[in-house]
């Protein structure tokens, strides 16, 4: 990983863009994009509050911004994109509903819950102790289908 403080320093120091001023163009992976003015967070003050950081990557969760900041092979961190100052990302129930509702309609119920103690299938699955609280989606289909969403690594 190469350190980005010295490289940045070097970038231009003017005022940031006006929302709204960008062309509108749209990125994103797969059907999902989303418009570059709703990246409020600027990469420099992002190198301000973690002068270790080695890359910084935008991307989104169906459509909420969000940064990737590395720090090192083994430590990230997620920073709302939607904010002019770094605050943590968070995957919020309303977010996981809205997933749901995509996935599954109106057509099979399914409950969510936070759960922050591990149930019989999401242990199996070799997660990490530091890896509770998730998001918890049970479906009520023939197979009782379960999802598991960390609202923190959005794993």
């Amino acid at each position: 990983l190469t350190d980005m403080t010295e490289i940045l320093k070097k970038a231009p120091k003017g005022e940031r863009s006006q929302q709204g001023s960008l062309p509108p163009r749209r990125f994103g992976r797969g059907s999902a994009s989303i418009n570059p003015d709703s990246y409020l967070l600027d990469y420099r003050t992002i190198i301000e509050s973690y002068p270790k950081a080695k890359i910084v990557k935008w991307s989104d969760y169906k459509g909420a911004p969000y940064c990737e900041v590395v720090l090192s092979a083994e430590e990230k961190v997620l920073l709302d994109g939607s904010r002019p100052e770094p605050v943590p990302f968070r995957i919020t129930r309303e977010m996981v509903e809205g997933q749901m509702r995509k996935m599954y309609a109106d057509s099979i119920p399914y409950t969510i819950e936070l759960i922050d103690s591990f149930d019989s299938d999401y242990h199996f699955r070799k997660v990490k102790e530091t890896s509770l609280p998730v998001y918890r989606v049970i479906v009520d289909d023939y197979m009782h289908t379960r999802h598991y969403i960390n609202p923190v690594t959005l794993e």
